[in-house]
C-alpha cells in the first residue's frame, strides 16, 4: 500500500508541475519595448528594429519621402538606453547626426545634435 501511493504522490507532482516547467522553458521571449515606429506627431521620428542584444537598425523619420537609414544604434533594455547615429547627404554636404536617448514609462526622450544644430526630443511609439 505505501508503494502505491508513493507512485501516485510522484505521478501528482509530474501532472501538477510539469506544464509550469514546460511553460517556462518554451515561453515567448521578454517583450520588445523598443522595435516599432516612433514619432513626435510632426514628421519627426524613428523606425527601430533591435536585435534582442544591443543592435538597433532602422531610419530616422520613416514616414517621409527620404527616411535616413542608421548608420550605427545600441539600445540596452536594462536601462533603457539608446545611442543612435546616422549620416545624410544635403546640397551635397554630409551631415552627422548623433542620438542619444532613454526609454522609460512608454516613451522615448532625449538629445540630438547634427552637425551642430542641438536639440531635445519625445516620441511615442505609433499605434497600428
Amino acid at each position: 500500500m505505501t508503494r502505491r501511493w508513493f507512485v501516485l504522490s510522484v505521478l501528482f507532482l509530474v501532472v501538477c508541475l510539469a506544464p509550469g516547467v514546460f511553460a517556462q522553458s518554451s515561453g515567448p521571449a521578454p517583450a520588445d519595448q523598443i522595435s516599432g515606429i516612433w514619432t513626435d506627431g510632426n514628421g519627426r521620428g524613428l523606425d527601430l528594429k533591435f536585435d534582442g542584444q544591443r543592435a538597433l537598425t532602422g531610419s530616422l523619420n520613416p514616414e517621409t519621402p527620404n527616411p535616413v537609414p542608421l548608420k550605427e544604434g545600441t539600445f540596452d533594455p536594462k536601462t533603457g538606453v539608446l545611442k543612435l547615429s546616422a549620416e545624410r547627404t544635403v546640397n551635397g554636404a554630409t551631415q552627422k547626426i548623433v542620438i542619444d536617448g532613454k526609454l522609460a514609462d512608454g516613451k522615448l526622450t532625449g538629445t540630438y545634435d547634427s552637425n551642430g544644430q542641438k536639440g531635445t526630443f519625445a516620441f511615442s511609439r505609433k499605434k497600428g
